[in-house]
């Protein structure tokens, strides 16, 4: 130890030292700071807002369509199966495989295409919510 100090010095010991309170101490005003984690909602609805679509329309159709459950799904009469958040059809939207329909941040993005590319009469919650 008496080596290490030797070779550093005793000037720059002392000066970590006398430096080492002002390195702890922690003004009081910064002990309030409080972060927000966005919700998966917020962060699906920010996206929609991003993609300069409606995002009070957005939040009813997930809302109707599956009660903004990622992991929701339904079985229609025809057999296909409506995924996910915003429950995209196996085979209207076969183009969404499963692990992207059940993904809430993939599922978005698949979404604001599909709205952007067929508007959101697209899904069937729009004509009950618009």
């Amino acid at each position: 130890m008496i080596y290490g100090i030797s070779m550093i010095g005793a000037n720059t010991i002392w000066g970590w030292i006398k430096n080492f309170d002002r390195v702890l101490t922690v003004d009081n005003s910064l002990a309030n700071i409080e972060y927000h984690i966005p919700t998966m909602r917020e962060e699906v609805l920010g996206m929609v807002r991003d993609a300069g679509l409606d995002v009070e329309l957005a939040d009813r159709i997930v809302q109707h369509e599956s009660w903004w459950r990622e992991d929701n799904s339904h079985l229609n009469k025809d057999g296909t199966i409506d995924r996910g958040l915003w429950m995209l059809n196996s085979y209207f939207h076969s183009e969404v495989p499963d692990s992207c329909a059940y993904e809430y941040y993939c599922a978005t993005k698949q979404a604001i295409r599909i709205w952007k590319e067929r508007g959101p009469q697209e899904w069937i919650a729009y004509r009950y919510v618009k």
